[in-house]
């Protein structure tokens, strides 16, 4: 549930776990197979995201996982603004421009 979901992923926070917390949030969208899994992918992402500060390479994972997002909900403006973020941040060129293309279609 997404009362679940919130409760791990501030959890997480509080405990500075953020990277176990992404991975519980990550195998329950998994699990759920596509089906309500958007809320689930965006609280694991963020997640991920947050620990990509401690660790660079789980900044792919939370890319993976907002990508997974706007496969169903190609207008999820949390989805694209984060990956505007991370491209920014990376310095992601063409991929940047993809998002910033989609950014001004969703609106």
């Amino acid at each position: 549930s997404e009362d679940l979901a919130a409760e791990v992923q501030r959890l997480a926070q509080v405990a500075g776990m953020a990277e176990a917390g992404a991975k519980l949030l990550a195998a329950a969208v998994e699990a759920s197979g596509g089906s309500g899994g958007a809320e689930l992918a965006l609280r694991a992402a963020a997640l991920y995201e947050e620990a990509s500060a401690d660790a660079g390479e789980l900044l792919w994972k939370a890319e993976a996982l907002y990508k997974r997002v706007l496969e169903s909900d190609g207008e999820n403006a949390t989805a694209l603004e984060a990956l505007e973020r991370i491209y920014r941040g990376s310095g992601g060129g063409p991929r940047l421009a993809g998002i910033l293309e989609r950014r001004a279609t969703a609106v």
